[in-house]
């Protein structure tokens, strides 16, 4: 037989090529399976960008922005599609979680220790049955989905009307005619529903005020002389839908059924009631979004929204409110306004808001052993916010009086972003009581007492700590000034600062003389991190005129104390302590090296010195300035912003 080898080979490669065809259009079918699957995993993503500005792009895309930090990265929840295309853009990116379904499921210990909606309700009832002589419950009204109660603690003396601890009643017309022009404070949690841990630590406050009523000064005089709101949890549908102990569902909206097809909580539902508020409601879709399906869905309309309503209701009706806390999470910023532009309170508030932020955070720093960056949105998440509750608290000057309203980012990515385990609870409330524990104190100076300590600082040198500080009041006569001491260990890790030791009165009779003041403690230990506390003594009463730290290990005859304000406009401020007089010269320079200013000189005193830059002529931007002596060089950064 003859045998065509030709076409035996033809037959042979074209059953080959259908082989190979075969195979190949298997494995497609498995691929486009498997891109299947994946396209509805949900990731956690954290996307690098090289400028702030980029983070506009990720925002105008409508992915679930979680957090971020100004111009280095932004964290975003996306589905697989969505991560192509943020691939295809070129930015770099870590994938922190594959799928956050992996935070879900009752199976997953370290959620147990969290408020559910019957335990918040059930402790807040029995805080105002066991303390009612200074706290009632208030239920403000249900959101859309009417899953529960939005509750308000107000914590004050004067409430001897409360009967039975509770009322459903109208907070404009309760209480007693002694509360009417007491200055009010508004603490308020969970605004997002994923954020649980706001819930704990506003919820712990209200649990520290009232228990601590009858043994801490501090807090005595606080409760007595303010009315304090607490709302631990504002949006009450979306936080029992998200449901932190058993299902961790990342949802972050309320319950408003946006397309009206009977169901509250899909992709489609929900309004972010942080982007509800009327100051600037919807001045562009960076900051808030028009689309129903965005997590940052502003709405159909300004304070369309029961829960944003509930809190300016409180506020219109009342009056008087100075101060209101927003807590978030993550992130470990304090925000300040503006959210909807990138510039700040001009004038005294600006200064004031930097005071409040500056004294908080110096506090969280002294117990969990690192600050938060603070600023505007700007320059701490790195993206921009429209109708937010800072903005509209402090913005809105017609229906009510300004207050100062602030955000704290609290906890970190590490920690477990908007889900950390129930282990951080204790360590975070703590953390935020203290802040708060001097913010009351910052209140009662300002709004109770005329008593203003300008500042209080340290500097170790070869004969001990050198103390300077000031302070004045109109009304009250100062007698004289006691110190405080403890040691403390510092952990260079960041981690949280250790107590290993009590205050001890430092001073043998009370502190006199003549202003600044002075006090030298000559019984340090070379090598140690000391917390100084000072009190104001009065005729009358005791005052907390705040802390300072000091590291002996090293001693230096100048120490830079604080650069502020930063970012600033006009006139820049340079506070220095020093342990002997001494003079000084300035040079400032701009990011490229260049001196761009004449030398400054300055003749210092011992002490407490303040030294001002005139910036005016500076455009914006980053700048340095170095300090030389014959004592020592110090230089910092600034930035200029108008």
């Amino acid at each position: 037989m003859i045998v065509n080898m030709k076409e035996v080979k033809i037959k042979m490669i074209c059953k080959k090529n259908i082989f190979v065809i075969f195979i190949a259009f298997m494995l497609l079918l498995g691929v486009s399976y498997i891109f299947a699957e994946q396209s509805d995993t949900t990731s956690w993503v954290r996307i690098y960008i090289s400028y702030p500005e980029e983070a506009n792009y990720i925002l105008s895309e409508g992915f679930d922005v979680c957090s971020g930090s100004a111009g280095e990265y932004v964290d975003v929840i996306v589905n697989q599609d969505e991560l192509k295309r943020i691939a295809d853009r070129g930015y770099a990116y870590e994938v922190l979680l594959d799928d956050i379904d992996k935070l879900g499921g009752p199976s997953n210990l370290g959620y147990s220790n969290y408020h559910n909606y019957t335990e918040l309700t059930n402790d807040l009832q029995t805080l105002a049955q066991t303390y009612p002589d200074i706290a009632k419950l208030y239920n403000l009204g249900q959101g859309w989905a009417q899953l529960g109660n939005i509750w308000a603690l107000r914590v004050t003396n004067g409430s001897s009307d409360n009967s039975n601890g509770s009322n459903n009643g109208n907070h404009e017309e309760d209480g007693s005619n002694d509360n009417q022009n007491k200055p009010r404070l508004l603490l308020v949690g969970v605004h997002h529903a994923r954020e649980p841990m706001t819930c704990e630590i506003v919820y712990n406050d209200a649990k520290q005020l009232c228990s601590l009523y009858q043994t801490d000064s501090l807090v005595k005089k606080a409760v007595d002389n303010f009315e304090i709101w607490i709302v631990p949890v504002i949006n009450v549908d979306g936080w029992i839908n998200d449901d932190v102990e058993n299902s961790r569902k990342m949802w972050r909206k309320n319950g408003r059924d946006n397309n009206n097809d009977g169901k509250r909580f899909t992709s489609a539902d929900g309004v972010d009631v942080n982007r509800n508020y009327s100051y600037k409601w919807g001045y562009d879709n960076q900051g808030s979004s028009p689309n129903p399906s965005n997590e940052s869905y502003r709405g159909p309309s300004a304070f369309s929204e029961p829960e944003p309503c509930f809190i300016r209701d409180l506020i219109t009706s009342l009056g008087n409110f100075k101060v209101g806390v927003s807590y978030h999470s993550y992130g470990e910023y304090i925000i300040m306004p503006w959210g909807y532009i990138n510039a700040y309170p001009e004038g005294e508030d600006y200064n004031t808001y930097w005071t409040i932020i500056n004294g908080m955070n110096d506090t969280i720093q002294s117990y969990y052993g690192r600050k938060y960056t603070a600023g505007n949105c700007y320059v701490t998440v790195g993206y921009p916010t429209n109708g937010d509750f800072d903005d509209w608290a402090y913005g809105e000057k017609d229906a009510k009086n300004s207050l100062f309203g602030m955000t704290f980012e609290v906890n970190s990515q590490s920690q477990g972003g908007f889900y950390p385990s129930d282990t951080y609870i204790p360590q975070t409330t703590e953390t935020h009581w203290r802040a708060l524990k001097w913010l009351l104190q910052w209140m009662i100076n300002k709004y109770v007492t005329d008593i203003s300590v300008l500042y209080f600082e340290g500097i170790s040198t070869d004969g001990g700590v050198k103390l300077t500080w000031d302070a004045s009041s109109d009304n009250e006569k100062i007698v004289g000034f006691d110190v405080y001491r403890r040691e403390v260990l510092d952990s260079p890790t960041g981690s949280q600062l250790t107590e290993i030791s009590n205050y001890v009165k430092i001073n043998d009779k009370l502190i006199t003389g003549g202003r600044p003041y002075h006090f030298t403690d000559s019984t340090t230990s070379l090598n140690m991190h000391y917390e100084y506390r000072l009190d104001v003594i009065t005729n009358d009463n005791d005052y907390n005129g705040g802390y300072t730290k000091v590291n002996t290990s090293s001693q230096v005859p100048i120490s830079l104390e604080k650069v502020y304000p930063n970012p600033v406009s006009d006139n820049l401020h340079i506070g220095l302590i020093v342990s002997e007089p001494t003079n000084i010269n300035i040079n400032v320079y701009d990011i490229s090296g260049r001196r761009i200013d004449s030398v400054t000189s300055a003749n210092l005193v011992e002490g407490h010195n303040v030294i001002d830059i005139d910036t005016g002529k500076l455009s914006n931007g980053v700048y340095s300035f170095v300090i030389t002596s014959d004592k020592a060089n110090l230089s910092s950064r600034f930035c200029v912003l108008k």
